[in-house]
């Protein structure tokens, strides 16, 4: 290994004694500083301290301005689709669980199907504790093969909008 000088220090001038910068000099210090520390949104182009700036790399008023546009521009689309909203209840929460209760309305609200529905099996006590439904509510009602085709023929190349889509 070697080392190589990159100057001579002999020729070198040397450091002037420290002064204090200038009005110019301490305001653009300043400046840099602030601008080290902080990131503009794109949405509104002011500069926030970067912990105030969302994972989506905005500020949180503009990313609620935003998220509210899209479920504007969602609910818009939907509508426009003339969609079916569906609700149902079941008998449990498991990939065994029966339907007890069926509900379709129109985007305008009104009730196409309404009806509770006869399960083959038992409510479970837990499912009964969150909709209510019990084992007497629905010994009359009809089998959900009874209104299969009917709710079927209510949806087929409909939109259909249901709150808890991946269950119901």
């Amino acid at each position: 290994k070697a080392w190589f000088d990159l100057y001579d220090p002999a020729e070198a001038v040397p450091m002037r004694e420290y002064r204090p910068p200038s009005e110019k000099q301490a305001a653009a210090l300043e400046r840099g500083r602030y601008l080290a520390t902080t990131i503009e949104c794109p949405g509104c182009k002011e500069r926030f301290e970067k912990w105030d700036i969302t994972r989506q790399g905005m500020c949180r008023p503009c990313e609620i301005a935003e998220d509210k546009a899209a479920a504007v521009w969602k609910a818009t689309t939907w509508i426009e689709a003339d969609p079916l909203f569906l609700d149902v209840e079941t008998t449990g929460l498991g990939h065994d669980a029966e339907v007890i209760e069926v509900a379709i309305l129109d985007k305008h609200g009104a009730t196409l199907l309404d009806t509770l529905v006869r399960p083959v099996g038992q409510i479970e006590p837990g499912a009964i504790g969150v909709h209510g439904i019990t084992p007497e509510m629905v010994a009359s009602a009809p089998l959900f093969a009874d209104i299969a085709s009917q709710i079927a023929a209510l949806i087929e190349g409909r939109m259909v909008i249901a709150h808890n889509s991946s269950f119901d």
